[in-house]
């Protein structure tokens, strides 16, 4: 090769196609040391082309190896499926979901493995991908290697390569998933049943004094479903005492956040009295505006039926005991008098107040105090 010259290198793409040699019309035949200069330049495309092969060859392997890798050795089952059901392909992750050797999985139909209360499912979802291209999913229970039944999801999709359709399927175990989901409910069904059957009442108000919420307990209470509580305000259940009240104080207790053993008056339905024991505490969001408030109520209404007999009672034994014709009086352990009424303070000429500061004994006469104290002692003894 002349070293002196220095033709342009031909991009590759071009002297792949050009001739080495075009003689053209009128021009005398190239000399020997052009024709070898043109086949240098020509050899020289070619390596390069030749080098730029390899290397997209040598891309073309890395990326193949690093997607055989990615499906092989992929966290999530993966599967291949044919139009015919049977399993094609089957990756690292999917034959240690089902539990079996990867021999054991290809050729075999997908049906075979699937629970028989979902084989219906599983025809009906399988029938429906083959007419369809899109991505589709559907739970179902397998029953793999050992016997073991397993709850999945499939996410799945129909795919034309080279003339053959098959389906490209995604396998994850929610089998931990479905459990958590279930305990979560069957947690939700405790606490509504603890909630609804609780033996206090519990309510939920919103800012506007409005019920959001109320268990069966004080919906029995007041003869309503929890539906008819529901949006109503708490006023509407109030005795005219109460309600008139209730403004100022549930305004103070959005602001303080806290009631303790307040004594309420309700109405029920049919118009009877309901007296119920109540404290509640308030719930606020980030920036501290009152949301709702979390109410328990203990009904007393028969404690204070209880205990306004029991003031009735005492009423009428302080009216017999005040207006009887007789001298009555009250003593205690010691003789020392507690109280004594009127005729009792007439007979002796002492003023209540007085006969306090004095014992039976003191009234007593001295010839009759020997048998005071043995009176005194046997009733004591009772």
């Amino acid at each position: 090769m002349n070293k002196k010259s220095k033709a342009p290198i031909i991009p590759a793409h071009q002297g792949s196609t050009q001739p080495l040699h075009k003689q053209r019309p009128g021009k005398q035949t190239p000399s020997v040391d052009e024709l070898l200069h043109e086949l240098s330049v020509h050899q020289i495309n070619l390596e390069m082309q030749n080098e730029e092969l390899r290397r997209n060859q040598l891309l073309l392997e890395v990326s193949r190896d690093l997607l055989a890798n990615l499906y092989e050795f992929a966290p999530v089952g993966y599967l291949t499926l044919g139009r015919n059901g049977l399993i094609e392909k089957i990756n690292f992750s999917g034959a240690e979901l089902f539990r079996l050797e990867r021999g054991k999985l290809v050729g075999k139909q997908l049906a075979t493995f699937v629970a028989e209360a979902d084989n219906e499912r599983w025809h009906v979802f399988f029938m429906r991908l083959l007419k369809s291209h899109e991505c589709s999913n559907c739970e179902l229970s397998l029953r793999v290697g050992g016997g073991a039944v397993i709850e999945v999801r499939l996410d799945c999709r129909s795919v034309t390569a080279g003339g053959v359709s098959s389906l490209l399927i995604s396998v994850t175990d929610i089998t931990e998933r479905k459990r958590f989901i279930k305990e979560l409910i069957q947690s939700r069904e405790e606490y509504e049943k603890l909630y609804n059957n609780a033996p206090c009442g519990f309510h939920s108000l919103d800012a506007d004094g409005r019920i959001i919420g109320a268990n069966q307990t004080e919906a029995d209470w007041l003869g309503y479903t929890q539906d008819e509580l529901m949006g109503r305000k708490i006023t509407d259940f109030q005795a005219p005492g109460s309600a008139a009240a209730f403004a100022q104080d549930f305004s103070r207790f959005k602001r303080d956040g806290n009631a303790e053993n307040i004594e309420v008056d309700l109405l029920r339905k049919n118009g009877t009295p309901l007296t119920v024991l109540l404290s509640s505490k308030a719930e606020y969001d980030g920036r501290g505006n009152y949301v709702k408030n979390q109410t328990s109520l203990i009904n007393i209404t028969a404690r204070k039926k209880v205990e306004n007999e029991l003031r009735n009672s005492e009423e009428r034994f302080r009216q017999l005991f005040e207006k009887a014709p007789i001298g009555i009086a009250i003593a205690k352990q010691d003789q020392l008098l507690f109280t004594a009424n009127a005729a009792f303070c007439k007979m002796f000429g002492y003023t209540a107040e007085e006969l306090t500061h004095l014992t039976i004994s003191d009234l007593t006469h001295p010839d009759s105090l020997d048998k005071t104290r043995q009176l005194s002692q046997d009733l004591l003894a009772g």
